[in-house]
């Protein structure tokens, strides 16, 4: 029979330890791999609104063997800004090497579960017209992207023979850097070619350049 105690038994899993400490004494961890969030950026104000709104509702993680913060790096940084004094802290003993192994999965989205996109369509459904939607880090773009479905075209078929079949995309300026990296990533992974032109620009023009995959 699998049980919880078995697991326990066998991986020695280790009861959760929260303690209370003052941030002057956690120290944030110098390798921390995650880039800098500026503090104008949407994302940075997004964290903060969710701190003041719902408080830390997920402990920093602290490697007492170490006193570097292994999880929570933003958060901390915001806390202290707020004027924060002591907060709750999940302790762990870990080697050095240990605890940069867990930093990259605490901070890893491909170590994390993904949306169902349409249950999470469903819950932003739901908050769509309240103050809460902007505190999830969603916005009304992401809720159209969901929910948008193509219209069919009227087209004949493309024959199969033809070397090279031209899809031209009509991205807003305001998004572009959004789809940016999400362009890139369709380029590389199918190795193709983009040419990207600011709009009414000729594709003959020189101010066209080109992305290719690798």
């Amino acid at each position: 029979m699998f049980t919880f105690e078995g697991i326990a038994m066998t991986q020695r899993m280790t009861p959760l330890e929260i303690r209370y400490l003052p941030l002057k004494e956690l120290k944030e961890a110098l390798y921390n791999p995650r880039a800098v969030l500026p503090e104008t950026s949407r994302v940075y104000h997004r964290l903060r609104r969710s701190l003041q709104s719902f408080g830390l509702v997920e402990p920093l993680v602290w490697n007492e063997t170490t006193g570097h913060v292994v999880g929570g790096h933003f958060r901390l940084r915001i806390l202290r800004e707020l004027g924060v004094e002591v907060v709750p802290v999940s302790v762990v003993h870990l080697t050095p090497e240990r605890e940069k192994a867990l930093n990259l999965v605490l901070n890893n989205p491909e170590a994390q579960g993904r949306f169902d996109p349409k249950r999470l369509l469903a819950v932003l459904r739901e908050l769509e017209q309240l103050p809460e939607l902007e505190l999830t880090g969603f916005t009304t773009a992401t809720l159209q992207n969901l929910d948008w479905r193509p219209q069919p075209l009227n087209i004949e078929p493309i024959s199969a023979d033809r070397e090279e079949i031209e899809v031209i995309l009509c991205i807003p300026s305001p998004r572009w850097r959004q789809v940016e990296g999400e362009l890139d990533a369709l380029i590389r992974r199918h190795d193709l070619r983009c040419h990207v032109l600011p709009a009414g620009v000729s594709n003959s023009s020189t101010t066209a350049f080109l992305r290719e995959g690798v």
